[in-house]
């Protein structure tokens, strides 16, 4: 995929993180991490994500955003640790910014 977007991610990609019930409700800003790095309690499981400075983030003012370009049909993947969901409802913001496929 040659794709490089910037992925807001409010209730981030949690659907690979277990079935065991957790209560209470979570959500990501990226306000507090240091910029060029991984966020705090996330993993580049595919794809290169970062913290970065995005004046057009929904809380500024960093977003996570994933990096890397990959050609054909590789799917970025970035998971959160410390997290164990059944039945969640998730929203994600994103802004995809290059490429040429989904």
């Amino acid at each position: 995929m040659k794709r490089r977007s910037i992925l807001v991610i409010i209730g981030v990609v949690l659907l690979a993180t277990g079935l065991a019930a957790q209560e209470g409700q979570q959500s990501w800003n990226f306000d507090t991490e240091k910029g060029g790095t991984i966020a705090q309690g996330f993993t580049n499981e595919v794809g290169e994500w970062k913290a970065i400075v995005d004046p057009t983030a929904p809380s500024p003012p960093n977003v996570l955003a994933q990096l890397a370009k990959n050609s054909g049909s590789t799917f970025n993947v970035t998971l959160v640790s410390a997290t164990d969901y059944k039945d969640l409802e998730i929203s994600v913001k994103m802004k995809a910014i290059a490429g040429s496929e989904d």
